[in-house]
């Protein structure tokens, strides 16, 4: 989860990351409420909602995901280094995530941002993952 501030508010990036292919499987600009996770979780393609979750220690995840489902990561046990690698590449792709003077001009701006980003990535992934015959796996 990557978190910038706009005009006195802070906004949370809620993203989902395959482990095994590193696409984006769906992501949501909002706060750090219970609402926000929701829709996050409904824009994630069914097929992942019934796989274990790696999730940071934040107490949201824990009353959010099933028991079974939900396993929290102590910081350095490596199960988000994932995402979090691919949060760094985002913050230093889009300064708009990091600086307060080269924010966006709204919500919906940063948002159109975030999806060229994430498309673009989830492309390459697709082509990278395809010669080895796991292009069966992106559309799962």
């Amino acid at each position: 989860m990557v978190r910038y501030r706009r005009q006195r508010h802070y906004r949370d990036l809620w993203v989902a990351v395959s482990r095994l292919t590193r696409q984006v499987l769906a992501f949501v600009v909002g706060d750090r409420r219970w609402q926000s996770l929701r829709t996050w979780w409904r824009r994630v393609p069914p097929a992942y909602r019934r796989k274990l979750v790696d999730t940071a220690a934040y107490e949201v995840y824990a009353d959010f995901c099933r028991p079974w489902q939900h396993r929290p990561s102590p910081k350095g046990s490596g199960r988000t280094s994932v995402a979090e690698g691919l949060n760094n590449k985002w913050r230093n792709r889009l300064a708009g995530l990091v600086r307060r003077t080269v924010g966006t001009r709204c919500e919906v701006d940063l948002v159109r941002r975030l999806r060229l980003v994430f498309d673009q990535h989830t492309h390459l992934c697709r082509c990278r993952l395809e010669p080895l015959g796991w292009h069966q796996l992106s559309t799962q």
